[in-house]
């Protein structure tokens, strides 16, 4: 059952993503990996961006800890578990050309950016706090995309502030690591 009504309240789910991915892979008759390789990573020249790459000697290694242990290696998730929701690999500087590419409508049109940019109205009229694929936040100097992410060893924060045509990408091999709350600190700074 529902937890709730759709649209009367928000709550954020890895499976809306799961879904959309299965949705372009039958619109598109292509594998999810190699659709985002030919429409995304391919036109932007993101060389160092992949979708559920091997392991290899180039990636960073992730690490966990449990309780107050030292850091050890993470296991990864298995091959096709994170799926559109979460298997995409990446650097900080190709994060930062995807921003870029938003905020220029390299790849969707400034209409489209409009509707990822734009906080869906709950059924109360209520703001949802999240666009299309992105958390919406008006810190009052400027209004602030960002979205945060983790998988086992890594997590993960980028932010684009459109009104000065910057981002920030925040990115740690070690999933215990408070990059939300850096990210904040270094957001604080960037802020008009």
């Amino acid at each position: 059952p529902l937890y709730f009504e759709p649209r009367s309240h928000w709550s954020y789910s890895n499976t809306g993503y799961l879904i959309l991915g299965r949705v372009i892979e039958k619109v598109s008759g292509q594998p999810i990996g190699s659709f985002f390789r030919s429409h995304i990573f391919t036109p932007l020249a993101l060389t160092h961006t992949a979708y559920e790459p091997a392991p290899n000697g180039m990636m960073a290694k992730g690490y966990t800890s449990f309780g107050l242990s030292d850091p050890i290696d993470a296991v990864p998730e298995a091959k096709g578990w994170a799926g559109a929701a979460g298997a995409i690999w990446s650097t900080p500087s190709d994060l930062l050309t995807w921003d870029l590419s938003l905020l220029n409508h390299t790849l969707i049109s400034p209409a489209s950016f409009a509707v990822l940019a734009t906080p869906q109205r709950l059924t109360d009229g209520r703001s949802s706090g999240y666009g299309c694929g992105q958390s919406i936040n008006d810190r009052g100097s400027a209004v602030t995309l960002s979205h945060g992410g983790a998988v086992s060893g890594f997590v993960a924060q980028n932010t684009i502030i459109p009104s000065i045509k910057s981002a920030l990408v925040v990115l740690s091999n070690s999933d215990f690591s408070p990059v939300g709350e850096l990210n904040q600190q270094l957001l604080a700074k960037l802020l008009p």
